[in-house]
């Protein structure tokens, strides 16, 4: 079905990938699905089929007009397994895949922040509190169950185990990008995606860089879900014209940022980088088993 996404965005969460989503999708060659996070094919994660068909799929991407790439951004699909990785690539028509890694120590704080500025995490709540009930989990195995994937957040930063499928089913069809690089050197990296890509690089010159999605500990919830539910149906417009976004986005910082009230000490930092250790030190001798020479630093010799 030539409607469907050639290009996709798989993950990982908290992890830029809605920045890199906003940079691609001003790409001339590149038409953005109407919404980000369809999430077409996340109920293979709990091995359920999707719940909608291919051309409700495919509707997303109605308004293209011929541009070489479709892109769907949808994180979710990281943690997928060799499962979700085959469907989407029988579905789709030869996709391309991006994957964005970020130090998973400094990523668990992110995600723990985001639910809290989010309010979705249960009152009490601490940094210390969920990283053992999301422990708990990965030991039982509760969270690779759609009741318990509020606590996937810590599992998925053991990125080998979810990232060995794309790679092997994938090949060079899949580019991981590093958060701390795309941030230090937007314009160099987004060169390199794109003459992966086989478009324009020079595009990249021209962007608008702006971070998206960042966290915003909110004064009032009330005024957070009105400025979510703005940016919802504004986003096609605001992906057009992405300074109009940050211009509306500081803004609603300025009016609303709050305090989030609790610090993530060097104690929890140690904490987290030792559950990781051994992990990372195995992806990053992975990774230049597969190319991947220019690694960031939580990817040096000692994997930190």
């Amino acid at each position: 079905m030539s409607g469907l996404p050639n290009l996709v965005n798989a993950g990982v969460t908290k992890a830029g990938t809605t920045s890199l989503f906003g940079y691609l999708a001003q790409h001339p060659d590149v038409c953005a699905a109407d919404e980000k996070d369809i999430n077409y094919f996340s109920p293979l994660r709990f091995g359920d089929a999707p719940e909608a068909t291919l051309d409700e799929y495919a509707a997303h991407f109605s308004h293209c007009t011929g541009q070489r790439y479709r892109l769907d951004a949808s994180p979710d699909y990281f943690t997928g397994g060799a499962a979700l990785v085959e469907a989407l690539d029988r579905a789709l028509p030869d996709p391309r895949v991006i994957i964005v890694l970020r130090d998973p120590v400094a990523r668990l704080w992110s995600s723990y922040t985001f639910k809290r500025a989010r309010g979705v995490l249960p009152d009490g709540s601490t940094f210390r509190s969920v990283f053992e009930a999301d422990l708990e989990a990965r030991r039982t195995g509760a969270d690779r169950t759609r009741a318990g994937e509020h606590h996937r957040t810590l599992s998925t930063g053991f990125y080998l185990e979810n990232l060995r499928p794309w790679m092997e089913l994938l090949g060079n069809r899949l580019s991981i990008v590093f958060l701390e690089q795309l941030a230090a050197d937007p314009v160099g990296r987004m060169r390199q995606v794109f003459g992966w890509l086989g478009i324009d690089t020079s595009v990249a010159d021209r962007l608008e860089y702006s971070v998206r999605n960042p966290t915003v500990h909110a004064r009032s919830q009330g005024l957070r879900r009105v400025a979510e539910t703005i940016n919802r149906r504004l986003d096609p417009f605001f992906r057009r014209f992405p300074r109009v976004e940050q211009g509306l986005r500081s803004l609603y910082t300025r009016v609303n940022a709050g305090d989030l009230g609790e610090r993530f000490t060097e104690e929890d930092r140690e904490m987290v980088a030792h559950l990781y250790g051994a992990a990372t030190a195995e992806l990053a001798d992975y990774l230049r088993d597969h190319g991947y020479d220019d690694l960031p630093h939580w990817l040096g010799p000692a994997g930190s």
